[in-house]
Order: structure tokens, then C-alpha cells, then sequence
């Protein structure tokens, strides 16, 4: 006999087994003749045939009676409680802090590229004395989270339409970017190419948030460079999705791990928030330290390149 059908026919034999020995707990009744507990002292010992009264049903704990009840309950669904959330978060005194707690984060994801920065950032919208397990801690959490991971998202999708705007525009010109294969060399073409425009084109949570003319030299180098080596192994990346997929040098993988990378270098150390002027008008006297940053193309803490 095969095994599967030996299997099958074990677990047939078992449920009838289980079935013969379960007891219809509706219809059988312990009686002190077929039992051979003393029932006789027993507080809830009472005739079958007797009549429930109020003062039983409110003594006896019938677990299952109380299962059922608890499934009768209505349960709060998941647009009920998000609801509930938005009442209580969006009010007179919240509210500004939430769209303050939203524009810290365009600058610190930008300044990082991580979200590590949570904790950090909202004990300095909501003071350092929050509960972090507070419900209103957990709601910023959750958003520095949510907004980090959309915005990570959107880079990556935008970074693939611009580099293949910018690779039909070459195919049709003098097809410079066609003979680039290294990321040094891809990396200096995209330096070459940067703009205010294209940048915030890929970093699109920046869009008239970000001044870049009116930024520190610094913080200029700094996003000089990560436009160059987000776009030059985006364009190895699209090189890969042409060719078949062959390799994982530059796949998926490798592109996101870029991504992550891209504030992490030793040369970008000083790169912070006030590095970065704002648009906003409450926002348009901040004091912007002048450190000065390399001119020059830094490719994955390589020697500078040349321009």
C-alpha cells in the first residue's frame, strides 16, 4: 500500500476513534448513582428535571456560554480604530507638532538617509521626558517610520525614470553615457549633470522644501554626491534588468544597499539639518554654518575624482 494512502487511512481510523468517545454534553447528566463522586454536599447539586432559576444562572461560570458571548461582541474594526487615532491625535496641540515632527524628518532622512534618527528627533518635537511607551510617542514613531520608507521608495522609482530619461537623451545625442561602464566614470558624468531641478526631481520629498543654491558648500557637495552614486549604480542596476538579470553585482540588493550607504561615508561626518537651507518662511532665518565641502566627485570614499 502506498504511504500516502496509509497515511490517509490512519488519520480516517483516528477521527472515528475521537468520534466514539465524544460525549454529548446536551443530553448526559451526572447522577449520584452513575457517578462515583459525592454529590451529596455539593452547593450545585439540584434535581435535572427542576427548573433554572435567576440566582443559578448568575452563580454558574459556564465557560462556554461565555466564549459564546464573547464572540456575540462586536469588534472594533480597523477604520474604527483609525479613526479613534485621528481624533485624538489631530487636535489644537498635537497637530503642529506632527507637521513639525514631518518637516524635521524631510531634513534628517536626507541629511542620514536612515531612520535611526527617531527616537532623537521626537524627544526634541515632544521633549526628552516622553514615555516612549506613550501613545503619542508611538504614533510619531510610527510616522518617522512610515514617511522614511515612502520617501526611500519614491527616490528609487524616481532615480529609474530620471536615468532612463537621461539614457534615451544620450542614445540620441553623442552617446557619451553609452561607453561609461564603471561607477567611477558613471559617477562623474552624474556629477557633471547635477542641478537643482534633477535633484529634487529624485528626492522628490524635497520639492519646495529645499533651497540647494542657498545651502552651505557642504551640504551642496554633499548632495553633489549622492546624486552622482545613486544614479550612476541606478544605471548599472538598469544595465542588469537589460541584459537578462545575469549576476547579482548590481542587482535589487546591491541598489538598496547603495541607497543605505549613502550617509554613511567618513567624509560626509559633519553633514547635518543646518547644512541645508529651507524655503519655508518660518524657516528662512536659520543660520547656516559656511563649512566648505570638496568640489570634487567622492566615489564611495575613493580619492576625490576630478570634476
Amino acid at each position: 500500500m502506498p504511504q500516502h494512502q496509509a497515511r490517509r487511512n490512519g488519520d480516517v481510523r483516528q477521527n472515528k476513534k475521537r468520534k466514539r468517545n465524544r460525549q454529548d454534553f446536551s443530553d448526559t447528566t451526572d447522577t449520584a448513582e452513575g457517578s462515583n463522586l459525592d454529590t451529596s454536599n455539593s452547593p450545585k447539586t439540584r434535581d435535572p428535571n427542576q427548573a433554572r432559576n435567576s440566582d443559578d444562572d448568575e452563580d454558574d461560570n459556564n465557560p462556554v456560554e461565555n466564549f459564546r458571548a464573547l464572540l456575540r461582541e462586536k469588534r472594533e474594526s480597523k477604520r474604527d480604530y483609525r479613526r479613534q487615532v485621528k481624533n485624538t491625535v489631530y487636535d489644537e496641540e498635537t497637530g503642529p507638532q506632527l507637521a513639525r515632527l514631518q518637516l524635521e524628518c524631510r531634513f534628517n532622512f536626507l541629511s542620514f538617509f536612515s531612520n535611526k534618527f527617531s527616537d532623537y528627533l521626537i524627544r526634541i518635537i515632544y521633549g526628552v521626558d516622553i514615555d516612549e511607551y506613550s501613545h503619542m510617542y508611538d504614533v510619531a514613531y510610527r510616522r518617522i517610520q512610515g514617511h522614511c520608507k515612502n520617501w526611500k521608495t519614491m527616490a528609487l522609482k524616481k532615480g529609474e525614470m530620471h536615468v532612463k530619461e537621461m539614457m534615451k537623451l544620450d542614445n540620441a545625442g553623442d552617446m557619451a553615457l553609452t561607453h561609461l561602464t564603471t561607477h567611477e566614470a558613471l559617477g562623474s558624468y552624474y556629477f557633471s549633470k547635477f542641478s537643482p531641478d534633477n535633484f529634487t526631481y529624485v528626492f522628490a520629498w524635497l520639492h519646495q522644501f529645499l533651497d540647494v543654491k542657498g545651502s552651505t558648500p557642504l551640504g551642496i557637495a554633499f548632495m553633489k554626491n549622492v546624486y552622482a552614486n545613486l544614479m550612476a549604480e541606478m544605471t548599472q542596476y538598469i544595465r542588469w534588468q537589460e541584459d537578462g538579470k545575469v549576476g547579482d553585482e548590481h542587482d535589487r540588493t546591491a541598489l538598496m544597499q547603495v541607497f543605505d550607504d549613502l550617509g554613511t561615508r567618513e567624509e560626509w561626518s559633519e553633514v547635518d539639518v543646518n547644512c541645508f537651507k529651507r524655503r519655508r518662511r518660518n524657516e528662512s532665518k536659520r543660520t547656516l554654518t559656511k563649512r566648505k565641502g570638496p568640489s570634487r566627485v567622492v566615489i564611495y570614499g575613493t580619492v576625490p575624482l576630478a570634476d
